[in-house]
């Protein structure tokens, strides 16, 4: 009698682990669309824009996400997403963006010390990132 596990093809289990990278991969980069959202439609709202429902903002934010990946260019597209979508100027454009830029690290400093204070990160963990920087 055979043994079930020698009979499964070693190619047959990287496919399965593929297809789940890849549906985790897109749950959270879908995750980061709507926070990135957010925090964008915090930074128009600042700056007085308009259309600052979250549709036409999550829009922008897949704009940018596009053309973000221009080399050089790419920031410089983004604002321009902001400043023509959202109907600002160049400069309340990148303000916005830098309110959603620091919005993002403020949060991700909050969930540091949240998680460090309980206690989900071992403390020699934390010490050895440290000694790194």
């Amino acid at each position: 009698m055979t043994d079930w596990m020698s009979t499964i093809d070693p190619d047959t289990i990287m496919a399965a682990f593929s297809g789940i990278f890849l549906i985790v991969f897109l749950v959270i980069f879908v995750i980061m669309l709507f926070v990135e959202t957010l925090f964008l439609k915090i930074g128009i709202n600042k700056v007085d824009g308009n259309k600052t429902e979250f549709g036409p903002v999550f829009l922008t934010v897949i704009l940018m996400s596009l053309v973000s990946s221009v080399p050089c260019a790419g920031i410089f597209l983004a604002w321009w997403v902001i400043s023509t979508r959202h109907e600002v100027s160049y400069g309340k454009a990148i303000l916005a963006w830098l309110i959603a830029i620091l919005l993002a690290i403020l949060v991700e400093i909050v969930l540091i010390v949240i998680i460090y204070f309980a206690g989900l990160i071992p403390t020699e963990l934390m010490n050895m990132a440290t000694t790194f920087i």
